[in-house]
């Protein structure tokens, strides 16, 4: 058994079709039929059935999946281990960021985290919070930002920062006469926001569950600069985090009642091996948001 093999088999699982898998590997069809053919006989079991829609993996195949998944992020752990013996002069940076924070929250640090090391490259993976934890756990993302209650026992994560959701609308909408706006407010308006698996998207399943209101979603995108837009325009309310709002975006903000916090934490794999790339800038973030310094 090979590592291109079950790399080879991780794709097709991934794809669902080994048509689509040979062109994301750029490989010819045959020969990567050929190469899951020798693993099946090495294993002498079939890894995969194929279906009216492709092809599923049998019940060994999603023992192999595990197994091949836990296997290469070994084989890339050892990798980093190995290289970062030249400390940081090269290396890279993996982390989830969820939009909101890598759009308007983190631009800063991450240029003067290149300014301090500017051997280390930075590969940022837009995605929700529930989906950055599951990338974590599966060895997919090096560190991630999690919302507080994404924070399963088996992930080590640090506090970053605690901050408001607010309710956004346009400067002439009915909803600016309010001080603050409760559930039922917010949820009787047309509204444009996140995907699902997004946190500000679990707020407002939360404020439908306590008022039995169903939300008004007429719009359903992850692009700020869109949401802020329609907003902005008077089609529709929102709800972001305090920070996103800029002066010029004449867009105007309100607390709820009663407010909401969202508590974001860094978090990554405690029994995963954390390149010396990944720390650096582990505790660049950490240096920088509590004002202290950190020495590697």
């Amino acid at each position: 058994m090979e590592l291109r093999q079950l790399r080879y088999f991780l794709k097709i699982a991934h794809s669902g079709t080994i048509t689509q898998a040979a062109h994301q590997l750029n490989l010819a069809q045959p020969a990567l039929s050929r190469s899951i053919q020798k693993l099946e006989d090495e294993l002498n079991t079939k890894l995969f059935i194929r279906t009216e829609k492709g092809i599923k993996l049998t019940q060994s195949g999603q023992k192999l999946q595990s197994y091949a998944q836990q296997i290469l992020a070994q084989v890339k752990d050892a990798q980093d281990a190995v290289s970062s013996v030249e400390k940081l002069q090269t290396g890279s940076v993996r982390i989830g960021l969820p939009a909101m924070l890598g759009s308007y929250f983190f631009p800063p640090f991450l240029m003067a985290f290149r300014e301090r090391y500017p051997g280390l490259d930075i590969e940022i993976v837009d995605a929700g919070s529930v989906s950055i934890r599951e990338m974590l756990e599966e060895g997919k993302l090096d560190l991630g930002i999690i919302v507080g209650e994404d924070a399963p026992s088996q992930l080590a994560s640090e506090l970053l920062i605690k901050e408001e959701m607010v309710c956004c609308m346009a400067n002439d909408h009915p909803l600016t006469t309010q001080a603050t706006i409760s559930s039922e407010q917010f949820l009787q308006y047309e509204q444009i926001g996140f995907h699902a698996g997004y946190f500000q998207q679990r707020f407002i399943d939360e404020m439908s569950h306590h008022t039995l209101m169903a939300p008004n979603r007429i719009i359903t995108t992850n692009l700020i600069p869109l949401i802020k837009s329609v907003v902005s325009h008077g089609f529709a309310i929102s709800m972001l985090l305090s920070l996103v709002i800029q002066p010029e975006d004449a867009i105007t903000t309100r607390s709820f009642n009663p407010r909401e916090f969202l508590h974001l934490r860094l978090a990554w794999h405690p029994q995963r091996y954390l390149s010396q790339a990944n720390q650096a800038f582990r505790q660049f973030l950490l240096e920088q948001l509590r004002g202290t310094s950190a020495t590697l």
